[in-house]
């Protein structure tokens, strides 16, 4: 019994007369038959310099490996006649005349002749089997001369149906003069040429845009917390990466500076506070002062009159931030005078003890004045042992990541063997991707190629961001302007502006997110000093849709 293609119930054929044929047809072929249903095709030709499609259909292709070829098959069903002074086919009270049917047939022959021949090459130019075509009239007997352009070994009548098994068969024969039969190999490419794998997905550009649809609104349900809060003087907020942490953050600092208090919103990282300042809406700028820890207390020795002088030695600059900094800051802010009604900091496992020691004093009511510390242990970069919740309350936690995917958050979550919760409706996103190599110059040629791919799947500049251990003057990077087809610097501004991708270091995109990150030239975690096991969960959870990392491993 041959097989019918679509594989769909016989009886369930819409046309009583194609149903009874394909029945026919599927109970008199051979096994190794293929008999493809109502095929629709489109032919595109040109007419008057003009090219046009035109589309036909082909009530059954079959495909006869045994027999060595295939045939078309054009099925007419009801009450048809020929009239042969005007040769003309129609059915008996009916106006219009109906097209010839084997004229129908022979197109589709082409149709699939021209089709398969792509797929199929022989020496000598020529179909290695037989093409042919034929017509039945299920429902119709037929006697008399032949019309033009028929015969009557590819015409098939009601009384043929019994054996049109063995009539498409010899019809196959005639149109070949009997051709060797076809090849596994030589069916395999028919299929292909009649199959094409056609495959259809989703952008990469527009597949982030829907999840990132799907994150918004996850986001916006963190909110809530805020109300939750709402009375509430001081709090500790602990979070983990993608907890919504900055936006709470901000969202609490715009609130205080709503009630016309002066505010001051700080954190560790000064892109991070560069890019806040970007964004706050106009009206809060009034009461609301964005900076990162170091630059507060610049801008405040500046203002007062205070020798700050940042040692050259990196390892008495690192003891002078700890130690010397907030000293120098509470002597700046005794001499202006200067206090804030509302301090909310982020990134707080960043923080030294003593930075919160000035902060206090920075409060205008002291220890007890309104006071909001986001942060993430997991993310404790810089702060290390010393690390101290400045409060003594317990913190209210946000469990549940909303900026990554899954796929990201799961990559997140094993690099600190922890489980980072998701959210029941998160979108899964796209699996990262690892590659791993042993020189910077193979790292270089591959980034090159995942930028040109994402570029060319639709993501834009200002989506995409390469993170390194290194500033770029330190890798291959030094001094290009371009990599491949993408346009790249260290330039935040002229990333938001859409005008260049971003090549920044992981701890200076710390607190910062990016729709797509690649990790560049990324070591074994712990076999640097600047690349921990939480420099590489601060780096990975940046990424919001597409993570992909370069491993250099020499």
């Amino acid at each position: 019994m041959a097989r019918l293609v679509p594989e769909v119930n016989i009886d369930e054929i819409g046309n009583l007369s194609e149903r009874d044929v394909a029945r026919a047809l599927t109970e008199g072929l051979p096994a190794d038959c293929l008999v493809i249903h109502s095929y629709p095709w489109l032919r595109e030709s040109e007419w008057q310099g003009r090219k046009h499609i035109s589309e036909g259909e082909t009530d059954f292709l079959i495909i006869h490996p045994s027999a060595g070829g295939l045939l078309t098959l054009e099925v007419k069903g009801g009450d048809l006649r020929y009239d042969k002074e005007r040769m003309l086919w129609y059915r008996p009270g009916q106006k219009n005349t109906v097209k010839d049917p084997f004229t129908q047939a022979s197109k589709g022959m082409h149709y699939f002749q021209k089709l398969i021949m792509q797929q199929v090459r022989s020496e000598k130019g020529v179909a290695p089997f037989s093409f042919g075509y034929a017509v039945a009239f299920p429902d119709c007997d037929y006697s008399g001369p032949m019309p033009p352009g028929a015969n009557g070994s590819i015409l098939f009548g009601r009384s043929d149906l019994a054996k049109l098994g063995e009539k498409v068969t010899k019809a196959l024969i005639a149109w070949g003069n009997e051709p060797p039969p076809l090849s596994r190999e030589l069916v395999q490419k028919i299929k292909q040429a009649v199959f094409p794998q056609f495959q259809i997905s989703q952008a990469l550009s527009r597949k982030v845009a829907n999840d990132e649809e799907i994150l918004i609104r996850l986001t916006d349900n963190q909110i809530n917390v805020l109300q939750i809060l709402a009375d509430w003087p001081q709090a500790l907020i602990e979070g983990v990466a993608g907890s919504g942490k900055t936006l709470l953050a901000m969202m609490q600092a715009q609130r205080f500076a709503a009630q016309n208090q002066r505010v001051l919103f700080t954190c560790f990282n000064r892109l991070l506070a560069d890019w806040l300042n970007s964004i706050v809406p106009e009206n809060y700028k009034k009461h609301l002062e964005i900076k990162n820890f170091h630059a507060l207390a610049i801008d405040m020795c500046k203002e007062a009159c205070v020798e700050f002088k940042i040692p050259e030695d990196k390892a008495k600059r690192q003891d002078f931030w700890h130690h010397e900094a907030p000293t120098l800051l509470l002597e700046a802010a005794a001499k202006t005078g200067l206090t804030y009604e509302a301090i909310v900091v982020d990134e707080g496992q960043d923080f030294m003890p003593e930075w919160w020691d000035a902060l206090h004093c920075l409060n205008s009511g002291g220890a007890k004045g309104r006071f909001y510390v986001f942060y993430d242990p997991a993310q404790n970069i810089f702060a290390g042992e010393s690390f101290r919740a400045p409060l003594e309350m317990p913190p209210f936690r946000l469990p549940h990541n909303c900026r990554n995917t899954r796929e990201i958050a799961g990559h997140c979550s094993s690099i600190i063997n922890t489980e980072i919760a998701v959210t029941p409706t998160a979108p899964q996103g796209t699996p990262r991707t690892i590659v791993t190599v042993t020189e910077e110059k193979e790292a270089l040629h591959l980034l090159q190629i995942k930028l040109d791919a994402w570029i060319h799947e639709g993501m834009q500049l200002s989506q995409i961001a390469v993170l390194s251990l290194h500033k770029r003057a330190d890798t291959l990077l030094k001094g290009k302007q371009k990599i491949g087809n993408c346009k790249i610097s260290d330039n935040i501004k002229k990333w938001q502006a859409n005008e260049t991708a971003l090549f920044e270091t992981i701890r200076s995109f710390k607190g910062l997110e990016a729709d797509a990150i690649i990790l560049y030239a990324m070591p074994e975690p712990d076999s640097d000093e600047h690349f921990s096991h939480a420099d590489y969960y601060v780096a990975a959870s940046r990424a919001k849709h597409l993570l992909h990392i370069i491993e250099l491993r020499p």
